[in-house]
């Protein structure tokens, strides 16, 4: 996702803070995500294992999550590409110019024994630019990820918007259609300016969970189907995989 550099700077507060906040528990106490507790009732949990902390092309970036095997993750699969929208708005007195670039992705085999998914996502940044008539340029910038995980009969789909200070986005498992939005609470004291989380949530109540925080859990509602269950494990790690740029 990129950012400006204003988000950069208060990505940086959020880091330290977590830092802070995880001395102020104890030096064995890290900062985690706390699930919300309609998904801790009706879910089993999963934590990532063996996950690298780096990341690239040049780094094996395979991990075990549950029953879940994550492997051949490949971030130099995927070419870039740029595409640029004027719009003249209000006749000569400003107008507002849209970019959206296809910065980058990554795809990676998803295992669960013999069953198995491909997947790969793509992240996005789509700049708003407004001029004005006293000169002034003013820009916007937003980002999302979109991740698809497919099968032999099916694919399921994740697409996230991840600016402001809500990100949300939907989520598909076969035909069904579903809303994830951003989890901000942890066992710190601290509250994160930034998801460090994300809930998805259908009609019959909630899905299941991500946590964002190395090295990772997700939580998959005992209500769903192995198929279901797997895809969206799949796409979860789809998320897990994201890098900031």
């Amino acid at each position: 996702m990129a950012q400006t550099a204003e988000g950069r700077v208060a990505r940086l507060l959020v880091v330290v803070g977590l830092a802070i906040a995880s001395v102020s528990l104890g030096a064995c106490t890290p900062v985690r995500m706390t699930v919300p507790s309609d998904v801790q009732a009706d879910s089993e949990v999963f934590e990532a294992k063996g996950r690298s902390w780096a990341s690239g092309m040049l780094v094996d970036e395979s991990f075990q999550i549950g029953p879940f095997a994550v492997k051949n993750v490949d971030r130099s699969a995927i070419a870039g590409r740029a595409s640029t929208k004027y719009e003249h708005v209000a006749f000569i007195f400003f107008r507002k110019a849209e970019h959206e670039e296809l910065k980058g992705g990554y795809s990676f085999d998803f295992l669960e024994g013999e069953a198995g998914l491909r997947a790969e996502c793509h992240t996005f940044t789509n700049r708003r630019k407004r001029t004005e008539s006293d000169g002034w340029d003013v820009t916007e910038e937003a980002s999302r990820l979109a991740c698809t995980c497919e099968g032999a009969d099916r694919t399921s789909t994740l697409e996230l918007h991840l600016s402001g200070r809500n990100p949300k986005g939907t989520l598909t498992l076969g035909e069904r259609s579903f809303d994830a939005t951003s989890v901000k609470t942890t066992n710190s004291r601290w509250a994160p300016a930034e998801p460090v989380g994300f809930r998805v949530d259908g009609d019959e109540g909630s899905l299941g969970a991500v946590e964002l925080l190395r090295p990772g859990r997700i939580w998959l509602s005992r209500k769903l189907s192995p198929d279901e269950r797997r895809e969206l494990a799949c796409l979860f790690t789809g998320v897990l995989l994201h890098v900031e740029d």
